[in-house]
């Protein structure tokens, strides 16, 4: 028997297009509300970001973590806590990139980061597995 509980991983989607600044402009309270259930989860986003600048890093394309910061606008350090996400064990990853709501209230990057004080992926996802249902909804 072993030892591992098994956790629910939903199909993954894939997230494709480029990044840029677009102009913000006042949107009746309907449209904002509707857009925010309709967008994907923060941190998704910042998991598919860390993989876009980690490739970026291997391919030569971005000299370094530090080009990297200056490029998006943050500092060395927050660039470093975005990298870091990439140690995340690979089911924690998956369920993260297959998030579909937005705003659950146990699903931060700074919980999420308190699981990289842990090396082991088996020990990441049995703290992951510990987490409450109610923060962590269906994936606890």
């Amino acid at each position: 028997m072993s030892t591992a509980a098994k956790i629910d991983v939903p199909q993954p989607r894939v997230v494709v297009g480029r990044l840029q600044p677009v102009e913000r402009q006042a949107k009746p309270k309907a449209r904002r509300e509707k857009a925010r259930r309709d967008a994907l989860p923060r941190i998704a986003l910042m998991l598919a970001l860390a993989y876009h600048v980690r490739r970026s890093i291997d391919a030569c394309e971005i000299r370094d973590q530090a080009e990297a910061a200056r490029w998006f606008g943050v500092t060395r350090a927050r660039m470093t806590q975005i990298l870091e996400l990439t140690f995340l064990s690979q089911r924690i990853q998956e369920v993260v990139l297959c998030s579909k709501r937005v705003g659950e209230p146990g699903v931060t990057e700074r919980r999420l980061r308190e699981l990289l004080r842990n090396d082991s992926w088996e020990l990441q996802e049995a703290i992951w597995r510990g987490m409450s249902a109610a923060a962590w909804g269906e994936h606890s």
